[in-house]
């Protein structure tokens, strides 16, 4: 597989490129100064050492935490992957979780307020009377999924 392509999977896994590419030089040499990884790559000591952070605490990296400078060592991708998946699937359950509770709350005061509708029958007699009620009633439901879109927007945000 190309290099941009595995960039490209990277970026869709929530990566920059700048953090794609000091990774795979990571993988490639197994394990770097930052310095170095600067002179590599073309980018700049703080971001490299910003990207280095964000990579070992993602569990791309490990580092050497004696003597100077601090080497940076690749860990097993497959590891590292697992980890980033568990990691994702916490953050999204407690959305989830917050996200039900909300629109759980919303459905529950509708309910306790709501009053028992009687079935109504209404008797159209042209075309024109039909398209109007119908017209009425998407307005209605449009309305309702706006406002609960609205909702949930606030609660992911």
């Amino acid at each position: 597989m190309s290099e941009a392509k595995i960039i490209e999977h990277l970026e869709e896994f929530g990566y920059t490129k700048a953090e794609s590419e000091v990774l795979l030089v990571l993988l490639r040499e197994g394990s770097s100064t930052g310095g170095k990884l600067a002179k590599i790559t073309g980018y700049s000591r703080p971001k490299v050492y910003e990207i280095l952070e964000k990579l070992t605490q993602d569990g791309w990296l490990q580092v050497q935490l004696y003597g100077r400078p601090k080497v940076y060592s690749a860990l097993d991708p497959a590891k590292a992957l697992e980890n980033r998946i568990l990691r994702e699937q916490e953050r999204l359950s407690a959305k989830a979780e917050k996200l039900e509770r909300f629109l759980k709350s919303i459905y529950e005061e509708h309910k306790e307020s709501s009053v028992e509708e009687e079935a109504q029958i209404t008797i159209l007699k042209s075309v024109d009377a039909y398209v109007d009620k119908l017209s009425k009633m998407l307005r209605d439901a449009e309305q309702d999924i706006l406002m609960i879109c609205g909702a949930m927007l606030r609660v992911l945000s």
